[in-house]
């Protein structure tokens, strides 16, 4: 027999032979596949003490007849479904650095069948908290969310797989992630932390001009719609790319929470305008760059701020369009704003910061890019 008809056949028999054990395998792993029993929210938290992720009295599997809190390892054997407001853990400002562990399988917040708020009702009243969720992670669902309590000002970060479903056609049952007041020299601060995933919709405001939501996480994996709400709304960028949508609503504000860039996949302005608010660093001797990647538009005032370090002369790059990115500035509806301090205060600065403004350029790779210029000190001759 021809020999190349000798190796096709070989070669049709090895493939056949991969699928045959591909199919095995996947066969082997459906059998396998462990169906969690489900700890179900009961009851309520009503006093400051009183938090769902050390109560046993709050969860409930009725099957088993078995109550199990999230910081039990045994957890990890059960998915955590919490249709109601419950308590975070509530910690104070002596407690800094706290790290609260959720064992759980997977812990859901949020419910399809009901048409009001189930979010973590964020309680910890100061300091700097990790919640730290294992294994598949946590997950919002329609009416989900983290909400936050009066008078909380902690630095809270949520970490893990975080993963935002689809919540149905209307906006108005998306999952809200919010940080809660601000008084004084302190706010509310919530970081999502980790892997953000999913292609749902979730909301993000603030009950404080100061407060702001931070999204830390690696979230190339997510391809869904990010909507800031609200005029005191402020989400801050800290993770290297938003794979998904960025849609302020009603005049939220965006910003970078470093001096460094940030890629975002689209970001749309509608009509009420939008505050960015980048950090400028005096060490790093840049500021932070959000670049928009795929789709831009513009149909109100986008107010360019820093915060962070006043910056010496120089020409700052604030926001980039990349080369191919679909749409364009609106020069006639770009404004500089001003330096805000982290509660985004006005900051009160020199007269040497008056001619402060901003220019637009096209770079050789065709990218357009906003810039923010601070001129040289006028140079004044005294004749005698």
């Amino acid at each position: 027999m021809d020999k190349s008809i000798l190796l096709r056949n070989a070669h049709t028999s090895s493939i056949a032979a991969a699928a045959a054990l591909a199919t095995a395998i996947g066969a082997a792993t459906t059998a396998m596949a462990v169906d969690y029993p489900v700890m179900s929210s009961q009851g309520y938290t009503s006093n400051m003490g009183e938090s769902f992720f050390d109560r046993a009295i709050n969860w409930t599997n009725t099957t088993e007849n078995i109550s199990v809190p999230p910081n039990n390892p045994l957890a990890a054997k059960y998915d955590y479904v919490l249709t109601q407001r419950l308590r975070s853990p509530a910690t104070g400002a002596s407690n800094d650095g706290t790290l609260n562990v959720f064992h759980c399988h997977k812990f859901t917040s949020g419910d399809d069948s009901g048409t009001s708020s189930v979010a973590i009702y964020e309680a910890v009243a100061g300091g700097v908290v990790t919640n730290q969720f294992e294994n598949e992670g946590l997950v919002f669902i329609k009416n989900g969310g983290i909400s936050p309590g009066p008078s909380r000002y902690g630095d809270v970060t949520y970490e893990g797989i975080i993963t935002v479903m689809p919540s149905g056609n209307s906006s108005s049952y998306a999952p809200t992630v919010s940080a809660g007041d601000v008084s004084g020299t302190k706010a509310s601060v919530v970081r999502l932390a980790g892997t953000l995933h999913g292609t749902g919709r979730f909301k993000a405001g603030t009950t404080g001009l100061g407060a702001h939501v931070v999204i830390e996480a690696d979230a190339s994996g997510f391809t869904g719609i990010l909507n800031p709400n609200g005029a005191t709304g402020w989400v801050n960028f800290g993770c290297e790319v938003f794979n998904g949508e960025v849609a302020p609503w009603n005049g939220a504000a965006i910003g970078t929470e470093r001096a460094t860039s940030v890629q975002l996949n689209k970001l749309t302005i509608n009509s009420a305008g939008s505050p960015l608010i980048v950090h400028f660093s005096e060490s790093a001797g840049r500021t932070g760059t959000i670049t928009v990647t795929n789709a831009f538009s513009q149909a109100g005032t986008i107010t360019m701020q820093l915060r962070g370090d006043l910056p010496p002369p120089g020409k700052y790059p604030v926001l980039r369009l990349a080369s191919g990115c679909i749409g364009d500035f609106d020069r006639s509806q770009f404004s500089f704003g001003g330096f805000v301090t982290d509660l985004r205060a006005a900051k009160t600065v020199s007269s040497r910061y008056a001619n402060v403004a901003l220019s637009f350029a096209t770079e050789g790779d065709g990218s357009r890019v906003v810039y923010v210029n601070v001129p040289e000190l006028a140079t004044v001759l005294y004749m005698r």
